[in-house]
Formats: C-alpha cells, structure tokens, sequence
C-alpha cells in the first residue's frame, strides 16, 4: 500500500490503477470485460511491460485478495486460466532464436511440492523475448527426473519458480539435491515469492527477487559464455 501524503509516478500510478481494475472485474464477474482489457493492456504496453508492470503485481493481488478471503477459490482459478492463455499465446508468437552458442537453453519446471505455475509462465516470456530457448515441463517435475532432462535437452539453465505458499524447507534442500546432480555448467535459477528464497544463499543457485532480473542476467550469461569461448550445450 502507497504511504498517505506520498505520490506514485504518473507511469506506476497507471499501473497501480489498471491492476485495481482488473481485480474490480474478476470480482464482479465480468469474465469477458477481464480478458479484453488484459488483452488490450498488452498490446498497448508490450510483453516485458506487461509482466513486470501489471502481471506480476496482479498475481500478487488477486493471491493476497483470495488469502484474505475476498475472493474465491473459483475466482482465482478463472483468472489464472485467463492470464495463462493470454502469455501463452503471446510466447507462441516470439520467433525462435537461431541455434548458437549466444543463445541459452533453459528448461523451466516447478519442484513437485509447488503447484502454481503463473511465475514459470511469466518467466518463460520474458526469457523468450531475450532470444533464450526455452523448453518447459510445467509444474511439479520430480527433482530425480530434472538431472535426466536437462542431459537429454542440451540445458544451458534450469529456471524454477517457488510460490510463496511452498515450504522452505523443501525449497532448500530440492535446490541443493539438484544442484549436486546437474553439471557445473548447468547453471540454476530461482524466483518467485517464496519468503526462503530472499533470505537463504545456496551455493551456485542464482537467485531472483524480481522478473525485472532476467534480461540483465541472459546478458551475463552469453559475456560469460564468450569470455570462457564455450559451444553450445552437450557439444
């Protein structure tokens, strides 16, 4: 909540206004009216704009909103539905990058305590349009089974999203199993909301606070992939 007295930028202002809509409509059933302006927000702003600006604090809001009990469980699974469509369809609309050795392979997945998936969604976006491939399983991969697909895929990036709903406990030690059973290079990302994640270090698990994140951490990826003069994965 803004601080009374204080004043939002006139570009976070709008932001923070299209999201209270947004919420108003999936209160009051306007299913339609919801898709739309979702719709028409994105074409108007962009992709990256999009998530980082509306989506995600929208996700936040809407689980705050059911944790409080002000809307229903219904109401939080047709508005994931909805948002879910719309990124997919966009993704599916990215060109696919050539094959290089600049370009990442990322394989997104959830652990299998973790459900939610909207976070894995809008990081695959994001991901996309920064060039990566992007390869996901969706949610709940058993941690075993990640080893296997990231050998079989040629993964540059195993990217993972920890809502804040999941156990820390669980968070730590899955990050450190698959973090002994990947190669070296097989770099691990985390994000999400998940409280363990902002105040635990695991060794060689890059860790995300925000979407914002991605783009700065693709370009490290590539500097460090040409300093190192390394090919693609798997070759």
């Amino acid at each position: 909540m803004q601080a009374e007295g204080t004043a939002l930028p006139s570009a976070a202002l709008e932001a923070h206004q299209t999201v209270a809509t947004f919420i108003d409509l999936l209160r009051t059933h306007q299913t339609d009216a919801l898709r739309q302006a979702m719709s028409t927000t994105l074409m108007r702003i962009g992709l990256r704009d999009f998530i980082i600006e509306i989506a995600a604090p929208l996700c936040h809001e809407v689980g705050e909103a059911w944790a409080r009990g002000e809307i229903q469980v219904f109401e939080e699974h047709l508005f994931t539905e909805q948002i879910a469509h719309l990124l997919r369809n966009t993704i599916s609309t990215i060109p696919a990058p050539p094959e290089s050795a600049a370009v990442p392979r990322v394989l997104l997945t959830t652990f299998p305590e973790e459900p939610h998936g909207l976070g894995l969604l809008m990081a695959e976006a994001l991901l996309a349009l920064q060039g990566s491939v992007c390869i996901s399983l969706g949610v709940q991969t058993p941690i075993g089974e990640l080893a296997m697909a990231a050998k079989a895929q040629r993964i540059d990036i195993v990217a993972l999203s920890f809502s804040a709903y999941c156990a820390g406990r669980s968070v730590i030690s899955g990050l450190q199993l698959l973090r002994d059973s990947l190669p070296p290079h097989v770099e691990i990302w985390a994000g999400g909301t998940s409280p363990v994640l902002a105040r635990t270090s695991i060794a060689d698990v890059h860790v995300f606070q925000t979407l914002a994140g991605i783009a700065q951490a693709v370009e490290r990826w590539r500097l460090h992939r040409q300093a190192n003069h390394l090919g693609p994965a798997g070759a």
